[in-house]
């Protein structure tokens, strides 16, 4: 990230920890802000996301934070909203427009992720899709409003990220049980488990 102060640009490395999300100059180490949090027990896994000058946290115990960086002098960090229900165990997710799009989590009585999304502006929930994957999905925004996902099992989905609900363009499975990202480079989708990588391609 990068902001003025004072009229000069700061650069601004984000990152969480389990009693506060604060953002460093990566040029010196000095912190620009801090924003405290209740103690996270069950830990801060997944990567705050940036849309603007918003940053969203989501942790199991806190659930979802948006915290919003303002000031001239000095960046102050305060929050915005809050969706308590909103909890991620330590899959990260990702920020496309006016939306986020979290993985989300269910540990008892059975686990389960699921794909919530959530307007950026309020923290509401505009529609949530359940059961995902297990413990986890690596979540992938593309250039053309989709969602790449790879579930816990190998399954490969494309979403469409704009739709105003869960709407699965197409479906396959393409490698074993994984807990990777998936990533895209020229033209190709990559994704690896225990034992080999393999690329897709997606036809029209």
């Amino acid at each position: 990230m990068l902001y003025a102060v004072k009229g000069k640009p700061v650069p601004d490395a984000v990152f969480m920890t389990t009693l506060r999300v604060v953002g460093l100059n990566p040029l010196d180490g000095s912190v620009n802000w801090d924003f405290p949090l209740p103690f996270q027990p069950g830990g801060t896994s997944p990567t705050p996301l940036v849309t603007g000058d918003m940053i969203v946290t989501s942790t199991m115990d806190n659930g979802s934070t948006g915290i919003r960086l303002k000031g001239t002098d000095k960046l102050e960090a305060d929050k915005a909203w809050q969706a308590k229900g909103v909890s991620a165990y330590f899959s990260s997710g990702v920020a496309s427009k006016d939306r986020i799009s979290l993985v989300t989590n269910v540990l008892k009585p059975v686990p389960r992720a699921d794909l919530t999304c959530l307007s950026a502006a309020t923290g509401k929930v505009q529609w949530k899709k359940d059961g995902l994957g297990y413990f986890h999905f690596g979540i992938v925004r593309t250039g053309n409003g989709k969602l790449l996902l790879l579930d816990d099992k190998g399954t490969m989905r494309l979403v469409d990220a704009e739709a105003d609900e869960y709407k699965e363009l197409c479906t396959a499975n393409v490698c074993e049980g994984t807990l990777v990202v998936p990533t895209i480079s020229n033209g190709m989708v990559f994704a690896r488990d225990a034992e080999k990588v393999v690329g897709v391609t997606f036809g029209k």
